[in-house]
């Protein structure tokens, strides 16, 4: 919690911090203000151009990642991973931080003009808290590279059920792959 140092009554009058006092309290408020951000960065190896993740028009499907390569050096102090690729969910740490999601991938849609949607479901009564719908800007067939960014804050469900990233394909086939997962803690709950 954030540590006030005490600046007396009026200058000088004694009642204030010692100075040692003052800036050990002034450290102590840095130590904890950067351990409230950092990331985490979790590749897929599984779904690849030539053994793509395939999702059928309508089919709202997990997107999945083995995470079989974890970047975690950058986590927030007391943070262990903000992925379980054994569960296939978003952990979300403390009710009330707030994460920013960057999902990645490559994806081929079957048809000119195709578009998905990708959201985060948490469960419980609350369900999807966020989601975007994405339009393939080249033809059928063709790659097209992904960066979504999904903005989210986390309450009592979402840290206890944690969170599911899904796609549905709207308007054609979907290939996936190449996938990644880069989450943000931008936020840490008072």
């Amino acid at each position: 919690a954030q540590q006030i140092i005490g600046i007396g009554a009026s200058a000088n009058d004694g009642t204030g911090d010692p100075l040692r006092t003052a800036f050990d309290k002034v450290n102590d408020n840095f130590t904890e203000a950067y351990s409230f951000t950092g990331w985490g960065r979790y590749l897929d190896s599984t779904y690849t151009s030539g053994s793509p993740l395939s999702i059928s028009n309508g089919v709202r499907a997990t997107l999945i990642n083995n995470a079989v390569s974890k970047l975690e050096t950058q986590l927030p102090t007391g943070v262990t991973t903000f992925f379980d690729e054994t569960i296939q969910k978003i952990i979300a740490i403390n009710d009330g931080d707030a994460y920013t999601m960057s999902i990645r991938f490559k994806a081929k849609m079957s048809v000119n003009n195709g578009f998905f949607d990708i959201d985060l479901d948490i469960g419980g009564t609350q369900g999807v808290i966020s989601q975007e719908s994405i339009v393939f800007t080249r033809g059928s067939g063709t790659e097209q590279r992904f960066d979504i960014d999904l903005t989210v804050f986390s309450g009592a469900t979402f840290v206890s059920n944690g969170g599911t990233l899904s796609v549905t394909p709207q308007n054609g086939n979907m290939d996936i792959y190449d996938i990644s997962f880069v989450i943000v803690r931008t936020h840490k709950a008072r």
